[in-house]
């Protein structure tokens, strides 16, 4: 964005529908897409139109090896929900559906599920083989939401905070949009406004809290790059309406549409300190009255512990004395915007905690943010708090255990050597100080384990 950040002029959007089922019977040779979707029609889809009742959500009854169409669909009201859609199972039916949708035929009907709207047959394949003009179709079935009732919510976290996993929790409402790691176009570990000027970084903001990706041309260029993607993949709400043909995921008027359809707003920040989200903010007044900052916080020895295993966290963002004075930083500004600015919701919420009770403190979280806690949040807990994933990146995982692991993974020495430099944030965090003749150390996990609740250890979670 500056002229120290140079952004490459150039840029391919993404021609193949990474991650899906078809994708690897799917070719591009002079210029000519090869595909084998016939046989995989006769092999795999062509006979399987599924079928469905009203007594659940659709996306559940497409075929389970499709989860890109899973995805599209998992919003429950963006198809069956018009008397006039897919009937039949034919790519003629199947066009008159997508002409339906774009004419916004009986819409009135979307909120419910009605089993005599197909016939109880979906046709899957040509759904798929209309995938582009389908998802701009979709746009249609969703009413715009006005600037002023939407919902803003700011995490503002560090490098291996369990920040992924908090996120992926504040997104689980229907209909969120999801700005995961803007601020990565600045290619900086902690924004300071020597790196990329205030006003670069105030147009960034803004933009995307705003939905006006179409005068963010640099950052559309950034995200569309193949090793950036990842940056909306995590957009639920986004990918799963352009994921059978994600070229589309990278058109600004798209994605713009999208966000003005959404009527909350989720965006993660670990490289922006949080007076700089509380300034800007305060000086947008449409902001103030709608928006939310959540301070996400975690044992800074857990987190240098976690990012030793990552072969690009160096430097600075190795550094304890680094981490901590960041941390510091926040933590004071937390204690005096908060009282500064009683209009703005500001809540702080540790890592430990939301990882060892999830359901508990989730449901409390939601209730400080003015969020309703649903099924759709109770089954992303239950889903993703149980899994032993060894993936640093993975936000399936036991919780509960890999936020105390640090424990595991730190010798006594690396940790007295981080507590010279943390020992004032630890305590005024209230982490316990481990000292040089510390009985027992290595064995708080499991002493911790036997104290959570039951809940816990059925359910623990995720931390990234």
């Amino acid at each position: 964005m500056g002229s120290s950040r140079t952004i490459p002029a150039k840029h391919t959007l993404l021609r193949q529908r990474t991650g899906h089922p078809l994708q690897t019977l799917v070719s591009r040779r002079n210029g000519c897409l090869v595909g084998l979707i016939a046989l995989c029609s006769t092999l795999i889809i062509l006979v399987q139109v599924v079928s469905y009742n009203d007594k659940g959500s659709l996306y559940q009854t497409i075929v389970k090896g499709d989860s890109a169409l899973q995805g599209l669909l998992q919003q429950g009201e963006l198809l069956a929900s018009n008397k006039d859609v897919l009937q039949g199972s034919t790519a003629k039916n199947a066009q008159v559906a997508i002409a339906n949708i774009e004419n916004g035929v009986d819409t009135s009907l979307r909120s419910q599920l009605n089993a005599n709207v197909v016939g109880g047959k979906i046709p899957v394949l040509p759904l798929m083989q209309n995938a582009d003009r389908l998802a701009q179709a979709m746009l249609k079935l969703y009413k715009v939401v006005p600037q002023s009732e939407v919902k803003r919510l700011i995490i503002v976290s560090y490098f291996r905070s369990g920040s992924t996993f908090l996120g992926d929790i504040l997104q689980s409402p229907l209909k969120t949009f999801y700005h995961f790691e803007p601020f990565h176009i600045t290619r900086t570990t902690r924004l300071r406004f020597n790196d990329i000027s205030e006003l670069e970084c105030a147009k960034l903001f803004y933009g995307l809290l705003k939905c006006d990706f179409e005068h963010l041309p640099e950052y559309m260029t950034w995200v569309s790059q193949h090793r950036n993607q990842f940056l909306f993949r995590h957009n639920q709400f986004l990918w799963r309406h352009c994921a059978l043909k994600n070229n589309i995921c990278f058109n600004a008027t798209y994605v713009e549409g999208m966000c003005r359809r959404s009527p909350l707003q989720v965006v993660k920040f670990v490289r922006f300190p949080l007076r700089y989200a509380v300034k800007f903010v305060t000086e947008e007044p449409a902001f103030s009255k709608n928006t939310a900052i959540v301070h996400l916080i975690r044992d800074p020895r857990a987190i240098l512990a976690s990012r030793r295993r990552l072969d690009w966290c160096k430097d600075e963002c190795a550094r304890a004395d680094a981490l901590c004075s960041q941390m510091g930083e926040d933590l004071d500004a937390f204690d005096e915007l908060r009282k500064l600015h009683p209009e703005i919701r500001m809540v702080q919420i540790k890592l430990e905690e939301l990882a060892s009770n999830p359901f508990v403190q989730t449901r409390a979280l939601f209730a400080a943010l003015g969020l309703k806690f649903d099924t759709l949040t109770e089954a992303f807990l239950r889903t993703h708090t149980h899994h032993g994933s060894s993936d640093p990146y993975s936000t399936r995982r036991n919780s509960a255990a890999v936020a105390y692991d640090w424990q595991q993974k730190l010798s006594l020495k690396e940790t007295l050597d981080i507590q010279m430099f943390c020992e004032s944030i630890i305590t005024k965090a209230s982490y316990d100080n481990v000292r040089m003749n510390h009985r027992g150390y290595g064995n708080k996990v499991a002493q911790n384990e036997s104290q959570w609740p039951a809940e816990v250890a059925e359910d623990n979670q995720t931390v990234t």
